[in-house]
């Protein structure tokens, strides 16, 4: 027989806490010191006092000021050792989806750096931005001098626009 410990409650209060070897015992001993509308309930996870009360299944201290406060529930050491395993799941979990990530945003990168290289290996037979625009920009200024086909800079593709009015603003022609 394992011994347990248990709170007497009589009128939603906790009237004693006794030690005893089972329920039945317990809860006789509730009666005999209380009456019939006594009980025993088995305390032994939780740190409730004589005072405390016992409302809807939950022990409660009461404060000072008169609020109840649940009493913490003691949890066993199996308990604890489930809760730590759900934990370590849970861990090992997180750091398999974060290696995971990892491991998609290396993909990423690689991705984006061959596509990088790709593009400087096509640019780099082509004239740079400043080269395009130095030809737009002559394109626009003898149109203007001679009326020929660019006679405005919103003509221009947006992507060299800037580059052409600073060379045109440069050369003291006004756009």
């Amino acid at each position: 027989m394992s011994n347990n410990i248990y709170a007497i409650i009589f009128e939603n209060v906790v009237k004693n806490i006794i030690v005893a070897d089972d329920y039945s015992l317990a809860d006789t001993l509730a009666k005999a010191s209380y009456g019939n509308d006594a009980f025993a309930v088995d305390s032994s996870r939780y740190a409730t006092a004589i005072g405390d009360l016992y409302e809807g299944g939950i022990f409660y201290h009461i404060l000072e000021d008169g609020t109840k406060m649940p009493v913490e529930y003691i949890p066993t050491e199996k308990e604890l050792i489930e809760n730590l395993n759900q934990k370590i799941v849970e861990i090992q979990n997180l750091l398999t989806d974060i290696y995971e990530l990892k491991l998609s945003m290396n993909y990423i990168l690689v991705l984006l750096k061959n596509t990088l290289t790709e593009i400087s290996d096509k640019l780099s037979g082509t004239p740079d931005m400043k080269s395009i625009a130095n030809v737009y920009a002559d394109l626009i200024e003898r149109s203007i001098k001679t009326g020929e086909i660019y006679k405005s800079i919103e003509e221009v593709p947006d992507l060299i626009r800037d580059s052409v009015r600073n060379i045109l603003i440069n050369r003291n022609i006004n756009v």
